[in-house]
C-alpha cells in the first residue's frame, strides 16, 4: 500500500519468490475485511450500506393493503421499491420474482443476507473483467491480459487493505459517509501511481486512465449489484 504498483513490477521483473503470490493475496485481503465487516457493522458491503424497510401501501385497484419494502443504498436518495403486483404475478416468467417479493416482505433481512453471502463471488468474477478493461487501455503496448490479472488482482488485495482501515471509522461514525469517501479517492490516487509505476505513464496519463477505468469499473460494479439482487429475488422466488 506505501508503495502503489511495486509488487506487480517485481513481479513482472520476474522477482516472485519472496512475495506471496497474487491471488493469495487477493484472497486474504478480502477475507480480513469481509469477516471484520460482517463482525463490526453487518449491513455493509464493500462500503455501502443495506437498508431494510417495510410499510403498508393500499392498492388503488384493488383496495386492499399490501406490504411495500424499501431498499436503500447508501443513502436515502437511492432506493429500489419491490411490491407485489396480481397482475404480473399471473406472468409466468414473473411470477418467480412476484413470490421473491412476497418473501421479501416477509422477512426483509433475508434478502440483505444472500446479498452478502454471494458478494464476495461477485467481486472475484469482477477482478478479470477490470483486467481487461487494462489489457483494452493498454493493448498497443503488447500487453497480456495475464499480466493485467497480476495487476488486478494485486490493485484489489489494496482496495480490500483500504476497506480494512475505513472499519473503525465507520464503527465511530456509522451514519457519516466520509471514510467511503476518502477510500475512493485514495484508490483513484493508488490507481494513478500503480499504473506510472508499472507502465511508465506520464503523471498526466496515468491520471487520465485511472479515471477512466474506475468510472467504468464502476458503473460496472453498480450493474452487477443490480443483477445480483435480481437474481437473489429470482431464486427467493424459485424455493418459496
Amino acid at each position: 500500500m506505501t508503495k502503489p504498483g511495486q509488487l506487480t513490477a517485481e513481479f513482472f521483473s520476474g522477482r516472485r519468490v519472496r512475495y506471496i503470490g497474487p491471488l493469495r493475496l487477493y484472497l486474504t485481503m478480502s477475507l480480513i475485511y469481509f469477516v471484520l465487516s460482517t463482525m463490526t457493522h453487518g449491513s455493509k458491503v464493500a462500503g455501502i450500506e443495506l437498508k431494510i424497510s417495510t410499510s403498508t401501501l393500499k392498492s388503488v385497484k384493488t383496495n386492499d393493503y399490501k406490504n411495500d419494502t424499501r431498499l436503500d443504498f447508501g443513502t436515502n436518495n437511492v432506493s429500489i421499491n419491490f411490491t407485489g403486483d396480481e397482475e404480473t404475478s399471473e406472468n409466468p416468467l414473473m411470477r418467480f420474482f412476484t413470490t421473491g417479493i412476497d418473501v421479501i416482505n416477509k422477512n426483509p433481512t433475508i434478502f440483505v443476507e444472500k446479498i452478502q453471502k454471494a458478494f464476495p463471488k461477485m467481486l472475484f468474477l469482477l477482478v478479470p473483467l477490470f483486467a481487461f478493461f487494462l489489457w483494452f487501455t493498454y493493448r498497443r503496448q503488447k500487453q497480456t491480459w495475464f499480466s493485467c490479472l497480476y495487476f488486478s488482482l494485486h490493485f484489489h488485495a489494496a482496495a480490500f487493505a483500504g476497506l480494512t482501515l475505513t472499519i473503525p471509522f465507520t464503527i465511530w461514525a456509522p451514519e457519516e459517509n466520509l471514510p467511503e469517501t476518502v477510500w475512493f479517492i485514495w484508490l483513484l490516487v493508488y490507481l494513478s501511481i500503480s499504473l506510472r509505476t508499472v507502465w511508465k505513464d506520464s503523471r498526466g496519463k496515468s491520471y487520465a486512465r485511472a479515471t477512466a477505468i474506475l468510472s467504468v469499473y464502476s458503473l460496472c460494479f453498480i450493474s452487477s449489484i443490480v443483477i445480483l439482487m435480481v437474481i437473489q429475488m429470482y431464486m427467493l422466488g424459485a424455493r418459496a
